[in-house]
């Protein structure tokens, strides 16, 4: 019987050697987003520049409501649009200023997508934030 204890502990001990304690490293755990209750997650937030007449698409939450902002840092207007399924909305955020919405978008593969609808790429820029 102390010989399979003995077999055990080393089998266990071996394991944990190389890495099989069941703990993920900081490289797999790295920018994962944590539990911070029931139905909540943190750290989905995604940060874009856009520019004139550029379209990027953002992930949404299946339930619950998706957030998004827009931001000018530029010296001029910016018309934008952003639609989630039938959801939609056209706008001109001025230089400095910010829009920001929350909208269900939350039926499976659903895309918030957000326009620069600018036409001059060097002035008409946006800075957008989804969480």
């Amino acid at each position: 019987m102390s010989k399979q204890v003995k077999g055990l502990a080393v089998v266990l001990a071996g394991a944990l050697m190389v890495g099989c304690g069941g703990m993920e490293s900081q490289d797999e755990t790295a920018g994962a987003p944590t539990e911070a209750g029931v139905g909540q997650v943190e750290g989905a937030v995604e940060l874009a520049r856009i520019g004139a007449n550029e379209t990027r698409d953002f992930p949404t939450w299946l339930f619950g409501t998706t957030t998004w902002r827009v931001y000018n840092p530029s010296s001029v207007a910016v018309p934008f649009l952003v639609w989630c399924g039938s959801t939609t909305y056209n706008g001109v955020v001025n230089p400095g200023q910010a829009q920001q919405q929350s909208w269900p978008c939350g039926a499976p593969g659903t895309r918030l997508y957000i326009r620069n609808n600018g036409t001059n790429a060097s002035t008409q820029f946006i800075d957008v934030q989804t969480s």
